[in-house]
């Protein structure tokens, strides 16, 4: 949870983000919930 925290902090979304509308979003948008997931599942194998 708090990687997904950080990476709002880094990563800003830009102003009138429609989190709806994923025909806007950008690969930026997915770095942080990816990581957070990967290294979820890294620490849960081991």
């Amino acid at each position: 949870m708090g990687l997904i925290i950080l990476g709002s902090n880094l990563i800003p979304v830009s102003e009138g983000f429609d989190s709806m509308n994923a025909i806007n979003w950008e690969l930026t948008n997915f770095i942080f919930p990816f990581l957070t997931h990967a290294l979820g599942t890294l620490v849960g194998a081991f």
